[in-house]
């Protein structure tokens, strides 16, 4: 767990892993704009619960967002979620 909390902590140049998701993917992967806004909070290294917060939203509906994600993905867990996305 803790290689993929340094995956998701900004780089010395202050850049998260994730800090948009590139045009091309959005439209092929047909991914809604909370989708967007997940991923891209998820790639700031933010937990369910920060995320929820910030959203003002329940943290039951993230967990519903994400998992749309990794449907739409098939990805099976954050690291590779992010990395799906960015490439």
């Amino acid at each position: 767990m803790s290689a993929a909390i340094k995956l998701l902590k900004p780089s010395k140049t202050g850049q998260h892993l994730l800090e948009t998701v590139p045009e091309e993917r959005i439209r092929s992967l047909k991914l809604s704009a909370r989708e967007v806004e997940m991923a891209v909070m998820i790639g700031q290294g933010l937990t369910n619960k920060e995320i929820a917060a910030q959203l003002f939203i329940s943290p039951a509906t993230v967990r519903t967002h994400i998992y749309n994600l990794y449907q739409k993905t098939g990805a099976g867990s954050r690291i590779e979620l992010l990395n799906m996305l960015k490439n």
